[in-house]
């Protein structure tokens, strides 16, 4: 059984369950529950299914209206507008609840996967791939590893076309092929979805069979068509299934799975179009369509910046001290129980976790302030565990002590809930009046961070959607420092805002494999204020060609 609790994002006490009135002496045979919910609480049950009954006005895709021959149809999930949904697990068989309604959540959801809006708790059994995908009710939680798994959902029937999956022979080689394939791909990007190419369809009779293609360079034939004719450009995972016998001329054949995260840049155009998923088919978006999907990328923005302001009100250096501008760096699970990282806080095995991120980002130790900088590791944390330099002491700046210095200050915070955020008292230097952005160390400090979102999630077992954002305070009129030496002008103008703040959002996996797209992501529209994005100096931080 599933209980489905519903509550506001506002924390508010929850106070302990009362005893069961001997009115509610359950019937034979029906297990008894001797800690039942607080009538504070609006408890649903249900066998198989949970309902939220949320207020949920909008659907993450759009209504597809009545046409000749076909019904209205319509999404089954919302968006969420602030409200989100706690899962509570009963044991049917003792008739007893879990302690803590907040822990019997979390534990309850890393163990099964259930949607929540757009995202998905994911058991990320391979850090790099494999990854367990929400496919529509029929696969729920499809992780195919060979062909034969892929075989044994067509025979039970579960593989065919839908609103997040498609089939395919192959892609083709054509002009028109590889456009059709693209706008596959765009109109997947909306809600997420997968594609798998290698198996054929009847269409008369609605069967599919494996058609093993060659794979050989087959991935990057896609991840070519999903960055160079999808814009913006795609980031898909491709997951080869292997045949185990290959052909007579030894290369490899089998099925590619094509895995397309819902895109934080989407809608994308092909050819000068944007593309939607309909239940079997794609169709071009109509223009309130599009204008949704804006809203959403607006809204997603607008949440960076409340994360951003959240850890400048936190800022351990005071207005009346600081000189420079700070760096704010922030990655928070879209979707993960409360304790999702509790049981790695405080362990060895963070502290390991947090020393290693240096060696997955390309030459990151050579800048000021950089990783070696931290020397409190596992400092106890209201909400977590931190991670310091010298003068810093809970997240708070010592300015009194001997070599107090604010543009040594680095600070990275790992919380319960998954939420990693960092601090650098040197996102610009020089003499008041005369200060220059340091783009290096803010390119490298955001990789790390986004590097150690991945690991984490990794490590925990997250394989869903990562919210991150990237702020710096003080920055108007401010150049690059790519332009010492040079006179102001057209190449290096002052930074024509106060403050700047960009957000995205990425899987786990993404962060693992494109840690510097994601990066990219999140310092471009700095670079290009500043006129210094063609910088060699840290051009190897936002390419994942070198990446581990």
């Amino acid at each position: 059984m599933r209980v489905a609790l519903e509550t506001s994002l506002a924390p508010r006490a929850i106070p302990k369950p009362a005893a069961m009135a001997a009115s509610n002496t359950p019937k034979a045979g029906t297990p008894k529950i001797t800690n039942p919910a607080p009538a504070s609480l609006s408890l649903k049950g249900s066998f198989g299914c949970s309902t939220t009954q949320i207020q949920a006005l909008d659907r993450t895709a759009s209504i597809l209206p009545m046409r000749p021959g076909l019904p209205e149809k319509a999404t089954h999930d919302y968006l969420r507008h602030g409200t989100t949904s706690l899962f509570a697990a009963l044991e049917v068989t003792t008739g007893t609840d879990r302690s803590n309604p907040l822990q019997a959540a979390g534990s309850c959801l890393r163990d099964s996967l259930l949607r929540v809006g757009h995202h998905e708790y994911v058991s990320l059994s391979d850090a790099r791939g494999g990854l367990p995908m929400y496919l529509g009710p029929a696969l729920p939680r499809w992780q195919p590893r060979t062909l034969e798994d892929v075989q044994a959902a067509i025979d039970d029937g579960r593989i065919k076309e839908r609103h997040w999956l498609d089939v395919k022979a192959e892609v083709g080689t054509t002009e028109s092929t590889k456009k059709g394939f693209a706008k596959d791909l765009a109109a997947f990007a909306n809600d997420g979805g997968a594609l798998l190419i290698g198996v054929r369809e009847a269409k008369p009779t609605q069967t599919f069979s494996v058609d093993p293609v060659m794979l050989d360079g087959l991935p990057e034939t896609v991840d070519s068509i999903a960055r160079s004719r999808c814009d913006p450009p795609l980031y898909v995972i491709c997951h080869p299934l292997r045949a185990v016998s290959t052909h007579v001329d030894g290369k490899a054949r089998g099925v590619l799975l094509v895995e397309v995260p819902p895109s934080p840049s989407a809608p994308h155009m092909v050819d000068h179009r944007y593309y939607g998923r309909s239940d079997t088919t794609n169709y071009q978006l109509a223009d309130n369509d599009v204008v949704r999907l804006h809203a959403i990328r607006t809204a997603r923005q607008a949440t960076a910046e409340q994360l951003i302001a959240g850890e400048i009100a936190r800022d351990p250096v005071t207005h009346s001290v600081g000189q420079l501008s700070h760096l704010y760096v922030v990655a928070q699970p879209s979707a993960s129980p409360p304790d999702l990282l509790t049981s790695l806080i405080g362990t060895p095995a963070l502290n390991d976790l947090i020393r290693e991120v240096p060696n997955h980002v390309p030459a990151a130790g050579s800048l000021s302030p950089n990783w070696g900088y931290l020397s409190n590791y596992g400092e106890p944390r209201a909400e977590g565990s931190g991670f310091c330099s010298y003068a810093l002491s809970g997240r708070q700046f010592i300015s009194d002590v001997e070599g107090a210095k604010e543009h040594d200050l680095l600070d990275i915070e790992v919380q319960d809930n998954g939420r990693v955020t960092l601090f650098c008292g040197r996102a610009s230097d020089g003499a008041s009046g005369a200060q220059h952005v340091v783009e290096p160390t803010i390119v490298a400090l955001t990789r790390c961070l986004v590097t150690l979102a991945g690991q984490l999630g990794a490590t925990a077992g997250y394989g869903g959607r990562w919210l991150l954002a990237a702020g710096i305070n003080d920055l108007s009129g401010k150049l690059s420092s790519s332009a010492i030496g040079f006179s102001i002008g057209r190449a290096y103008p002052p930074f024509s805002a106060h403050a700047y703040v960009q957000g995205t959002e990425a899987g786990t996996v993404e962060l693992l494999e494109q840690s510097g797209a994601v990066t990219g992501r999140l310092v471009g529209r700095l670079l290009r204020g500043l006129g210094s994005q063609q910088n060699y100096q840290y051009g190897h931080l936002l390419s994942d060609s070198n990446s581990s």
